[in-house]
């Protein structure tokens, strides 16, 4: 049954629960029975634990997919795409489970809602650019609609750029890594990883730095006298992040292909491990909580995922990630950049070694740290600025509760 599919495909629905979608084609308000075998890869999608996403093409309707096509087709009005587009969704709903208690809810999306505003030259521009003629013309479709006598039109000839952009956007929006189809589709398919690598290939680079955890240490005991929850070292690191990105709002920021967001607020997502792979929860206003909010906050989000109970709108939003793997005896490691953020934050195990103190060796807590950065946003100083004043407030943490 399948024919095509992408290195690392496997690997990617091992790991965790992944957001994918299809999308249907509305030219009629029916769908024809050619929908059955990607309806059901939906259903059987959605059993093993992942997350469908329908995408209903209410705008792609009206420009025309050559894939497998000799000739161009009749383009529909955008009333008659509604009406299309309701008997489509309602034939959806039949097969797949859209309950939002639901972690891996289906849902359903419309890509008329995002397209109806872009303008021409926002498109060529913020799209165009990043897919050359030459990669488009490659194309099979293309090249046999090129060769027949009515050719192609400039319409249908974008079409694999508009199709690319869906998933671009649904990369972005919903955190969605994969897209499925005919082997028709394939080509277009290709051309929406190709723009998300083209916009998203973060040149990486990385900044560790130790840190002395002795105060941090006495004051987790001290902390934990009075607090209702049991405080964690994480929950301290997180803390003193939260803060730092506030004075260091530049690390505190989004690329979003072509621009770079800088966010007001700090929600910091927290990589927790679930049998599944990894989910990655947000702590929303992180600088705003206390530490005693956060730990509690952490561990309902931690005993959520383990029972499988995490929403999209918990792990949707971060502005900002840490991954800490200091539990499981790791030193020190290095993360990868979760998009669009720019930067996320390796936490390493606090190891007791030797150190010099006043002019003495005595043993001490050490931990690193690892930040990786997006060097289109964040440039080395800037990293390293923002490590420093994590590690003033983790080397004296009381300064960060003022």
């Amino acid at each position: 049954m399948v024919q095509d599919i992408m290195p690392g495909t496997e690997e990617q629905l091992l790991k965790e629960m992944t957001t994918a979608y299809i999308g249907f084609d509305p030219t009629a308000d029916s769908l024809h029975i050619g929908s059955l075998v990607p309806i059901l890869l939906l259903v059987h999608l959605q059993k093993a634990g992942h997350k469908p996403v329908a995408l209903v093409g209410g705008a792609t309707g009206m420009v025309g997919d050559p894939s497998g096509k000799s000739e161009e087709r009749n383009l529909l009005s955008e009333d008659v795409l509604q009406k299309n587009v309701a008997g489509v969704k309602k034939q959806l709903e039949q097969f797949l489970d859209f309950d939002t208690s639901k972690a891996n809810a289906a849902e359903m999306a419309n890509n008329y809602d995002w397209f109806k505003d872009f303008s021409f030259l926002s498109f060529i521009r913020d799209v165009g650019k990043h897919i050359p003629v030459n990669y488009m013309m490659a194309k099979d479709s293309v090249k046999k609609r090129l060769e027949g006598e009515t050719g192609m039109s400039f319409t249908e000839f974008t079409y694999q750029l508009v199709q690319g952009y869906d998933f671009y956007y649904l990369y972005v929006n919903k955190n969605c890594k994969l897209q499925m189809g005919g082997s028709d589709q394939w080509g277009n398919i290709v051309t929406g990883t190709e723009l998300i690598r083209s916009k998203f290939s973060a040149p990486h680079f990385y900044l560790t730095m130790s840190i002395d955890m002795d105060s941090a240490v006495t004051s987790r005991v001290k902390l934990n006298e009075v607090s209702k929850v049991k405080i964690s070292f994480n929950d301290i690191v997180l803390k003193a992040v939260a803060v730092s990105l506030k004075q260091h709002p530049k690390v505190n920021s989004s690329w979003l292909g072509d621009k770079i967001r800088y966010n007001h607020h700090v929600n910091i997502g927290v990589a927790v491990a679930v049998e599944e792979g990894l989910l990655v929860p947000v702590v929303r206003f992180a600088d705003t909580k206390s530490l005693s909010q956060i730990a509690a906050e952490v561990k309902d989000f931690a005993q959520r995922a383990k029972d499988k109970k995490l929403q999209p709108a918990d792990w949707e939003g971060s502005t900002f990630t840490i991954s800490n793997l200091g539990m499981f005896g790791i030193d020190e490691f290095t993360a990868i950049i979760n998009p669009p953020d720019a930067c996320i934050l390796a936490i390493g195990g606090i190891s007791q070694v030797p150190v010099v103190k006043n002019g003495q060796v005595v043993p001490g807590n050490i931990m690193k740290v690892t930040l990786s950065c997006d060097h289109r946003v964040v440039d080395g100083a800037t990293g390293a600025a923002f490590l420093q004043t994590l590690k003033s407030f983790l080397e004296e943490p009381l300064r960060m509760l003022v």
